[in-house]
Order: C-alpha cells, then sequence, then structure tokens
C-alpha cells in the first residue's frame, strides 16, 4: 500500500510539472506551441490515469490485507474477494510495482 503511495506521490509531482511546461509552451511568444503542448496534455490524462487506477489498486490492497485470514483458512478464494483479487492478478504486469508480482504468484496456489 505504501509502495502505491509513494508512486502516486512521485507522479503527481511530475504532472504538476508537465503543467507548469503546458502553460509556458501556451504562453510563449510571438507564436505558442499548440502542437507540443497538446502532446503533452495527452501525457498528462495519462498519468492522471495511471495515479487513479494506483488509488483503485490501493484500495483492492487494503480490502486483501484486512481479509487475508479469512482467505488462508478457506481452501478455495471466497466468491466476494474474486474480483478484488483478479485486479490485482491483472493489474500486476501492467504496474511498476513489484510487490503485485509476488501477489499474483501467492494467489496463483488458490
Amino acid at each position: 500500500v505504501s509502495r502505491f503511495q509513494i508512486a502516486s506521490n512521485k507522479k503527481s509531482a511530475l504532472m504538476k510539472q508537465t503543467m507548469r511546461d503546458i502553460a509556458k509552451l501556451l504562453a510563449e511568444e510571438p507564436q505558442p506551441k499548440e502542437e507540443k503542448a497538446r502532446i503533452r496534455a495527452e501525457s498528462l490524462i495519462r498519468e492522471d490515469n495511471t495515479v487513479e487506477a494506483y488509488e483503485i489498486l490501493m484500495l483492492e490492497c487494503e480490502l486483501v490485507f484486512e481479509r487475508v485470514k479469512l482467505i488462508q483458512s478457506m481452501k478455495e478464494c471466497p466468491e466476494d474477494l474474486k474480483s478484488c483479487i483478479s485486479t490485482l492478478i491483472w493489474s500486476a504486469d501492467r504496474v511498476d510495482i513489484p510487490e503485485l508480482q509476488e501477489i499474483r504468484k501467492q494467489f496463483r496456489y488458490k
């Protein structure tokens, strides 16, 4: 969970810098660099979506953490957690959080 927070904070700081860069590009005289600003804005939107995804994954991890005893005690994965666990397994290869790889390995055995 703290790894998500660190990654989210890092991306948020980069987003603030990108917003400043976009503002500078649009404020340039005599001719604003709109195309460069548009490309940076697209990047900014992707980063914002990534930060939101990190927040969702952080909540999913917290839910699994709170119910880890229940998961361990059952032979199969509880029905109400299958969606949450599937999300974590799916995201393991798609985000830069190495701990998700370990989570994926552990749940493959379940």
